[in-house]
């Protein structure tokens, strides 16, 4: 992952910030220092990159306290990164653009703000943004961004911090906790919990399958057992009992055989008593008076069924005469109306012949001469208009044309003084080589003379000869030591100031060294960009392509040459063209309204012709209509309309009412012919009937179809019932004769009730032979299932306590409750590695110590060179010496996972217990990174000796006593 541009606003103690981590200086050098004063926002860049990044920061997710805190009228919780938004402000935000892991390029941005944005408003929920630059693809939801996160960066928050944000603090506590605290540090800090998982996984699987064995064993031993002897003599008694099954079912098949018969010749003699009783009522219901009238009713209501049909005949058509006579009534008025509305027409129609003749007649060539004249002068006018704008155009061009001569002045004025300031910091560059090559002689020398001063007192000797004394043999030249040698100080005496010389000459070479970095940076930069402005001045042509667009426009204008003072000529062409328009529209707006005046009137006759044409026709129509009616309807001749009355759809309603009309009469007549001709039919029908008249007639109409159906019908079932009733009666004599033919031979006691009695002791007995039976069934096959299954179990206990013991044996090793033996034996190894890639920069920041772990243990001790490399417990070293072990530590940290790792680290403080050379060599080393990885190394510190050594600096400044920071970079470029 690779950090390109941090934006922040109001996060903090920051207004606003941009920090460009891809522009010079900070892209060019290995290691940049963040500094400033306590308070002044150092680490709030860092919570900048998380916010942006996790929507969480390293100082809130590590607190450990607990609840809320107040927020204006509400509260939110101790660890909510919304507090990061500065004090009495309404909005917040951090923006970062990275190219992630994946080469893929993102902007992050984490916002809050507070209600209207007011800085006394409620505080509001986030706003979290994830953009794909590549894609354009915007991703707002919390879910859908940590997904993009595993493939972006590939590393979780905690991971993050761990390996990008070095924190010495837990290293130092690291060295000096117990050995359980050591193990639950190393996990936190390398994320591998796994160690811990595998052996609580391995102590619950154990326990599960000895609770398996121990279940399964319990239940073979709980199972029953019975002997092979006793399992015989139930099998012998069950058939026992089925031999005495089948006697007793034989006595009471027999017995069930008498009780049914019995049982069956008691019905039969019942079914036959009940079948003659039906039989005589059904014969009683025929012959009564009831039965003869019903017939007689139905037997007239059907001879009558067509005289019937003529008397309601003669009664519907009556009806229907009185309809029609009254729709003729209603009809004649609707006719009155009719008139009123024709009057009204004739009316209108003079109303319109009137207003017609009183408009003058507008002759074809008087509009056909004023549209000409309309046309001609608006053509007039479109081309003063062109010419208007081709005027203004060719002004406007030759604005932008001085405007572009104007501009490449100035770009060419500012190019060549970009190449005067190239050159002079070249010859400034030049100055220093000399210099450069000065001091790095002299430093050489001054290495050289010191490194054969070491070479004489060197660490091993100087330790040996510490425990020699006066007579004893020296065991480098063999010699007996006559004197008493030299004290250790003594001999760092000899040293001390060549080790100063070589320090002055070493911080001579290194200042001009970091200048002349610096003046080369700038020179490359100011360089590149100088050559890319030159390219794009030589390559432009807007002001020859301005000067083009001049001369085109100006001959549009009808001007060929340009001069001096061609503008003015177009100025006074245009106050021309816009008098020439004034006169124009006023033209063009006469001709208009003459136009228009004789076009109205026009369609106003057009249109009172065809009104006048369209009453008239109207009229007529309507007219004929009503003639006609009075030829239908003598009668109606006489009737006059008493006041004209205007009627909407006047031809409609004539023509509605005429075929009303038509209608009415038609069925009037119809209907009287109906009535005369069934009363004549009736009276024929009715001459030659005695007991029938119309009185009759309709008393029998009276009655419905499907009254009469029912009646027929249960009539019929009358009958049908006595011809059912013999035949039941007959059937049921012959049945019982049957039964009694076929009687079994019985004893003298043989009664239903006797017969009842022996049945149910039968079944008694049967059922407890069956039951006992059953039992004996039941208890063999469970016998055969048990010792089938006690087979199996047996077989899986063996097999589970054989699983058990091979997993006892590895939980005997690293497995318990906890996890903890395992996560200590493995971590013990994580840690011997560790140490060994903390050793080689440990090298690198000092050639005096050199750490050490026992593997299966958590044991750290440390080696002192300047001690004859002597161990001793990491607890006693010092605060200087505490935090190169600790930073050795973060350093080999780092480097896990290398593939996800992010192109800058940063140190949070730690390197004020350094100084001299230790602090030097600790930038050294961390210098070197860029070359191992490709890692920039930002620290954080406001240690003064570090501004001297790191140039590339990002300075948090606060002024006084404000509440906000500013952020400058230096050195600018």
């Amino acid at each position: 992952m690779k950090i390109q541009q941090l934006t922040i606003h109001n996060i903090a103690s920051i207004e606003d910030a941009v920090i460009d981590f891809e522009a010079s200086p900070l892209v060019d050098s290995e290691v940049f220092l963040i500094t400033g004063k306590t308070g002044a926002g150092k680490s709030t860049i860092l919570d900048a990159i998380c916010l942006a990044l996790y929507a969480d920061t390293p100082r809130l997710d590590g607190t450990k306290m607990e609840g809320n805190t107040k927020d204006g009228e509400g509260s939110v919780m101790i660890n909510d990164p919304r507090q990061l938004m500065r004090k009495n402000t309404g909005e917040a935000f951090v923006s970062l653009t990275f190219t992630g892991s994946n080469g893929t390029h993102y902007k992050a941005t984490w916002a809050v703000a507070r209600a209207h944005k007011k800085p006394t408003g409620r505080l509001q929920a986030k706003d979290w943004v994830w953009e794909n630059l590549d894609t354009e693809k915007r991703l707002e939801k919390d879910a859908e961004i940590k997904k993009e996160i595993k493939d972006a960066i590939g590393l979780d928050f905690d991971q993050f911090c761990r390996t990008t944000l070095l924190a010495q603090g837990e290293f130092t506590r690291f060295l000096n906790s117990a050995d359980k605290e050591k193990a639950t540090i190393l996990e936190k800090i390398t994320g591998v919990d796994v160690y811990s998982k595998i052996g609580k996984k391995i102590y619950d699987v154990t326990s599960r399958k000895e609770w398996a064995w121990k279940s399964t064993q319990q239940l073979v031993d709980e199972m029953p057992n019975p002997s092979e002897q006793e399992m015989t003599h139930k099998q012998e008694e069950a058939q026992s009992l089925e031999a005495q099954q089948s006697a007793y079912k034989r006595l009471l098949d027999k017995d069930k055989a008498k009780k049914k018969w019995l049982e069956d010749d008691d019905d039969l003699s019942k079914k036959l008593a009940s079948a003659q009783k039906a039989f005589d009522d059904a014969v009683a219901t025929t012959e009564s008076e009831t039965f003869k009238a019903n017939e007689s009713l139905i037997r007239q209501w059907t001879d009558t069924v067509e005289a019937r049909g003529w008397l309601r005949a003669k009664t519907a058509a009556e009806s229907k005469v009185t309809t029609h006579k009254g729709e003729l009534t209603t009809l004649a008025r609707e006719f009155a109306q009719v008139l009123a509305g024709l009057a009204f027409a004739e009316k209108e129609r003079q109303t319109v012949e009137t207003e017609r003749n009183k408009l003058p007649e507008i002759k074809p060539e008087e509009e056909a001469q004023a549209t000409q004249q309309l046309n001609n002068l608006r053509t007039q006018r479109d081309k003063t208009l062109e010419a208007k704008q081709n005027i203004k155009t060719a002004l406007d061009r030759i604005d932008t044309y001085k405007a572009e001569k104007s501009r490449r002045k100035t770009t060419e004025e500012g190019l060549n003084k970009t190449l005067a300031d190239i050159e002079q910091k070249k010859t400034e560059a030049a100055k220093t080589e000399p210099q450069l090559n000065d001091a790095k002689t002299k430093m050489e020398s001054q290495k050289e003379l010191l490194d054969k001063q070491k070479d004489t007192i060197d660490k091993f000797a100087q330790t040996m000869r510490q425990r020699l004394h006066v007579g004893d043999i020296c065991p480098v030249c063999r010699q007996e030591i006559q004197n008493e040698l030299p004290h250790e100080d003594e001999l760092a005496l000899l040293v001390n100031g060549l080790t100063e010389a070589f320090k002055e000459a070493d911080t001579a070479y290194t200042s001009l060294m970091n200048e002349k970095n610096k003046l080369d940076a700038e020179i490359k930069t100011a360089t590149n960009a100088y050559e890319t402005a030159k390219r794009a001045f030589d390559n432009d042509d807007a002001v020859a392509k301005a000067g083009q667009k001049v001369i085109e426009a100006c001959k549009a204008c009808g001007i060929e040459t340009i001069e001096k003072n061609t503008p003015q000529t177009l100025q006074s062409l245009e106050t021309g063209t816009k008098a020439a328009l004034s006169t124009l529209d006023t033209k063009i707006e006469e001709a208009q309204l003459l136009v228009t005046n004789l076009q109205a009137t026009i369609r106003q006759r057009q249109r009172l012709d065809a009104q006048l044409i369209q009453i008239a026709t109207r009229c007529q129509a309507v007219k004929e209509i009503t003639d006609d009616i009075r030829l239908l309807e003598p009668s109606w001749s006489t009737l006059t309309a008493p006041n004209a009355e205007e009627m909407p759809d006047l031809l409609k309603r004539a023509n509605d009412v005429k075929s009303k009309t038509t209608t009415a009469l038609d069925q009037l007549r119809l209907a009287e012919d109906v009535v005369a001709q069934n009363d004549h039919l009736l009276d024929e029908y009715l001459q030659g009937q005695a007991d029938v008249n119309r009185e009759r007639l309709t008393a029998l109409d009276a009655y419905s179809p499907l009254s009469i159906s029912e009646m027929t019908t249960m009539l019929d079932g009358v009958r049908n019932k006595v011809l059912a009733t013999k035949t039941l009666k007959e059937d049921a004599s012959k049945n019982l004769q049957e039964h009694r033919n076929a009687k079994p031979a019985f004893n003298d006691n043989d009664t239903i009730e006797a017969l009842t009695n022996r049945i149910a002791d039968c079944e008694k007995m049967l059922t407890a032979m069956a039951e006992k039976k059953g039992a004996l069934i039941q208890e063999l096959n469970t016998d055969k299932q048990n010792r089938e299954l006690h087979r199996q179990r047996s077989a899986d206990a063996e097999r589970q306590k054989a699983d058990y013991q091979k997993w006892a044996r590895m939980n005997q090793f690293i497995g318990d409750a906890t996890g903890s033996k395992f996560r200590k034996i493995a971590q013990s190894y994580v840690l011997s590695s560790l140490i060994q890639s903390a050793n080689s920069y440990m090298q690198t920041l000092t050639d005096r110590y050199l750490l050490k772990v026992d593997p299966g243990t958590f044991v750290i001790s440390i080696e002192d060179a300047y001690q004859g490399f002597a161990s001793r417990a990491v607890s006693t070293i010092s605060g200087g010496e505490s935090f190169l072990v600790s930073l050795s530590l973060a350093l080999a940290l780092s480097d896990i996972g290398q593939r996800l790792s992010v192109d800058t680290l940063f140190i949070d403080e730690g390197f004020g217990t350094l100084s001299g050379e230790p602090l030097q060599n600790a930038v050294n080393t961390l210098r070197t990174l860029h070359t191992k990885a490709g890692r920039h190394v930002g620290i954080i510190s406001h240690v003064e000796e570090l501004k001297e050594e790191i140039p590339v600096q990002i300075q948090v400044e606060q002024e006084g006593h404000n509440s906000y920071s500013t952020i400058k970079i230096t050195p600018s470029i």
